[in-house]
């Protein structure tokens, strides 16, 4: 059943960001997406040399970090669909943003059943954990303030930003409660830790804002 329920969130969640998103997606790369992307000599592949990918991740110009996760997606995105596709540069930003809001959904519900859990006056019963999460993930999908993130083609660098550090929230809320001062429990810590750091550091290299 609750496989069924999660499904069912992953879908409706899909279903409203192609009906809220899908008449935006029409029109060209605009504003610096076009010298970021458009216009990038980098994303200009001859025979997909190693060399070339190098050069492709170190291209940006909009941080200090470079960003070159960020730019390698670009670069992908150029490989695969051309540079004069910018309709298949931003499906690739709104399938990032529903998993985005998929994650916070499945976030939003361990941070139920941590507040479950603790039987006090603040506990949420478990039959509402899907209900409250998947609400609240529909706002996150939803609001206008994302809007930006998803058409404006440049910004996917906010998008895997925050998609890095939503992994990262949700190894922590999984693993956290396993975490113990000596044994297995020691172990996972260990493990949770460093998938959390790896995680943090692609964000930062996608954008800097992961980091706050």
């Amino acid at each position: 059943m609750r496989a069924w329920r999660t499904v069912s969130v992953g879908l409706l969640l899909a279903a409203l960001a192609l009906m809220a998103y899908w008449p935006s997606m029409a029109g060209p790369f605009a504003y610096d997406s076009v010298s970021a992307i458009k216009l990038n000599p980098d994303f200009r592949f001859d025979d997909h040399a190693l060399d070339e990918w190098y050069a492709a991740g170190l291209s940006g110009a909009a941080g200090p970090s470079l960003r070159p996760v960020a730019m390698l997606g670009f670069a992908l995105n150029a490989a695969i669909s051309g540079m004069d596709a910018p309709l298949a540069f931003r499906l690739c930003n709104l399938l990032l943003h529903m998993t985005n809001a998929f994650l916070v959904f499945l976030a939003l519900r361990a941070l139920c059943r941590c507040f479950g859990s603790t039987g006090g006056r603040d506990k949420i019963p478990v039959t509402r954990h899907t209900a409250i999460s998947g609400l609240a993930a529909a706002i996150f999908l939803l609001h206008p303030i994302q809007l930006t993130a998803v058409v404006h083609d440049v910004q996917r660098m906010a998008l895997l930003a925050t998609l890095f550090q939503l992994l990262a929230l949700l190894v922590f809320l999984r693993g956290r409660p396993g975490w113990s001062a000596s044994g297995p429990g020691r172990v996972r810590a260990c493990n949770d830790l460093t998938w959390i750091a790896l995680l943090t550091t692609l964000g930062f290299f996608s954008e800097e804002d992961a980091l706050l």
